[in-house]
């Protein structure tokens, strides 16, 4: 073995030892002799951890309370792109000339006198103006994309009316979503959900306010279903709508989403809230239950949103 020079520090410990690349030099070899040692079982367990057969050590509970909720909006949700929601509003210029309150009558349809009702087949209320979101693709209508479909979000359509009965009574006034879906050979079928019925009042200031929501699963939806807000009523004639205070709005949710059924109001308790409003500036909202379908769920009645189109 090459004998060399080996650095120590003023512990005596090798600091150095490196052999000279360019030199002759080598590492040496030091043989220690071999020695066993035999562990008992008994004692091999104690120094090597098993494999265990029992919980040793319980988990404790994981059980969470809910102490809040609060509702995910997607679309600032960090990471979501949303291109599907929208807003639809009722173009003022439908107003007939000369009328300074903006009031476009209600629809009445085909009355069914043989079936004892007024109330005619429920037509389009021209929500055909985009206010913001998705553009229509058919005037009036919210077309269902392969990109919504396939981003897995359902949809919640909310709704809200204000108008006026002329009618010297009470009126049964009425508004659904209709969903229409297109076959082959260019067959279509059309299914009315989401209904909302409100009896307008006959006497004081003769308002009427309809609110409704809806929720879309995205399981049943199929791409190129277009879907209205229709009405209808028991003396469209003498029923009106004030253009600019009436709004659709649709908007992603997460699948399960379920309508708001906690704010239910009557129609002189939404006159008292907006008399209210008028005073002090503030103003509360509701909704009240309506009914559901297959694919989805709704909710609706007499009733005002915070949502109003001067406020997006």
């Amino acid at each position: 073995m090459a004998s060399r020079k080996v650095k120590r520090n003023t512990s005596k410990q090798i600091i150095s030892y490196t052999l000279d690349p360019q030199g002759t030099d080598s590492y040496g070899t030091v043989k220690f002799p071999a020695s066993k040692t035999v562990f008992g079982s008994g004692e091999f367990n104690k120094v090597l951890y098993a494999t265990p057969t029992e919980l040793i050590n319980p988990i404790p509970s994981t059980e969470l309370t809910i102490i809040s909720e609060e509702r995910l909006d997607l679309k600032t949700f960090a990471g979501v792109l949303d291109t599907f929601s929208a807003t639809y509003l009722i173009p003022t210029s439908l107003t007939p000339e000369g009328n300074p309150y903006k009031l476009i009558r209600f629809p009445n349809g085909i009355a069914d006198l043989s079936k004892n009702t007024r109330a005619g087949v429920p037509q389009n209320l021209q929500f055909i103006k985009t206010l913001s979101g998705q553009s229509q693709k058919t005037p009036g209508r919210y077309t269902i994309t392969p990109e919504l479909i396939k981003s897995g979000w359902g949809l919640r359509m909310k709704w809200k009316l204000v108008g006026e009965n002329a009618y010297n009574g009470n009126v049964h006034n009425n508004t659904n979503l209709r969903r229409f879906r297109y076959g082959t050979a260019g067959s279509v079928s059309s299914t009315q959900l989401g209904i909302v019925s409100v009896m307008t009042d006959g006497t004081g200031d003769k308002k009427f306010y309809m609110n409704g929501e809806y929720i879309i699963e995205n399981s049943a939806m199929i791409a190129n279903d277009e879907w209205e807000l229709q009405g209808n009523s028991g003396q469209g004639d003498l029923q009106s709508t004030y253009a600019d205070r009436c709004w659709w709005k649709i908007e992603v949710v997460a699948s399960g989403a379920t309508v708001n059924e906690e704010l239910a109001t009557s129609n002189q308790a939404e006159k008292d809230r907006i008399a209210k409003a008028a005073d002090d500036g503030s103003s509360s909202g509701g909704s009240s239950s309506g009914g559901s379908s297959s694919g989805g769920s709704s909710s609706g009645g007499n009733g005002d949103d915070n949502f109003h189109p001067n406020d997006v």
